[in-house]
């Protein structure tokens, strides 16, 4: 209802189609009202960057990467600076496999935006696949320093520490995850990093502090 009244009040704005298309994509109730809500948008206001944003990153979520691309270019083409375009290009380099490009594209949405905590964790993870383990230390670091509040930093670096075999830098990681979310205290103990559910660590290596 609360959709079917914007529409009505502003049948014409592209913001309120925007607004709508990102809605229905959270509440997952359907991707293809979304994608119409979207198009619709950048039909009303071709100049709508962020609407070519929110399109690509949902057409890439369905696996579309060829149309993802298209809009995230787009978007680069109405906002040279925007750094979130460039982070969704870096990650449709990525999955291609097209390392260097996705390197490129993921350092470009850093300098835009040096605060794109995903940017620093893509980067790093495709340098962490690469053999580049120190060079993702260091993005890792960067991050950790720019976003302080971003668990999964702390919690990516503590893990390629303790790989590397700094625990006690490892130990400030995990203390810095817990210290961000008490929840994290409720975790099993004894889960190692390699079972897909890091945090747990925490309590692993502090089990007999």
């Amino acid at each position: 209802q609360a959709y079917e009244l914007a529409l009505a009040l502003h049948p014409d704005s592209a913001r309120t189609h925007l607004y709508i298309a990102s809605a229905l994509e959270g509440c997952g109730v359907s991707t293809a009202d979304a994608i119409a809500h979207y198009e619709k948008a950048i039909l009303l206001d071709p100049t709508l960057e962020s609407a070519y944003v929110y399109l690509g990153a949902l057409f890439q979520k369905c696996g579309d990467l060829e149309s993802a691309e298209k809009n995230y270019l787009k978007a680069i083409d109405l906002k040279p600076n925007y750094a979130l375009a460039f982070q969704g290009l870096g990650t449709i380099n990525d999955w291609r496999g097209e390392a260097k490009e996705a390197r490129e594209s993921y350092l470009k949405a850093i300098e835009l935006a040096p605060d794109c905590v995903d940017a620093y964790l893509c980067l790093a993870n495709l340098l962490k696949r690469e053999g580049e383990i120190l060079y993702a230390i260091d993005t890792l670091k960067k991050a950790t320093a720019e976003i302080p509040n971003s668990i999964q930093a702390h919690n990516e670096l503590g893990c390629l520490l303790k790989w590397q075999g700094a625990e006690e830098q490892a130990r400030e990681c995990f203390r810095k995850v817990v210290e961000l979310d008490q929840t994290y205290l409720e975790l099993p103990e004894g889960i190692d990093p390699d079972t897909g559910n890091p945090e747990g660590f925490w309590l692993k290596l502090h089990s007999s502090n």
